[in-house]
Order: structure tokens, then sequence, then C-alpha cells
């Protein structure tokens, strides 16, 4: 999906960042670095595997947590999921 947007011109490469979008950046990611990225290749993702207990069944399972922070034009959008895995 990153592949197509970067493609199809929904996330911009190599736009320069403001200040305030600097630390807006660092603030979401907790990342000193993360917006360097966002401004060379236009993104940063970022994706932890959580454990949980299931309500029903009491069992252990995980999932996918994930951050996506992208430069589009003059804005940075954030997109936020969560992907159980089976």
């Amino acid at each position: 999906v990153i592949d197509q947007a970067l493609v199809n011109g929904v996330i911009s490469v190599g736009k320069p960042l403001t200040s305030a979008q600097q630390i807006y950046i660092t603030n979401a990611t907790g990342d000193d670095t993360a917006w360097r990225q966002v401004q060379s290749e236009g993104y940063w993702i970022d994706v932890e595997i959580v454990a949980y207990v299931d309500t029903i069944t009491g069992t252990t399972k995980y999932k996918a947590v994930y951050v996506l922070i992208y430069s589009k034009d003059d804005v940075i959008r954030k997109v936020e999921g969560t992907d159980v895995l089976i």
C-alpha cells in the first residue's frame, strides 16, 4: 500500500517540513529522527506486536499495532490501526 501511495502521489517525498511539523512528528512518534524520515522518504511507520487476553476464551492472543505518519503536500497525516494475528 505504501509503494502505491508513493507512486500515485498520495505520499509526498522530499518536501521540506516546517518547525511545527517536525515537533508534531517527534511528539507523535517519540522518535527525535522520525521527522527526517518523513521529510526524505515521505513516511514513517512503526509496528509493535502486542499480547492481549481474549475475554471470551481467556487465551493470550497477539495483535499488530501500527502507526503511519506521512506527508501529503503541506499536511502531515497520521494513521493508527490494529490487526489481529491468527
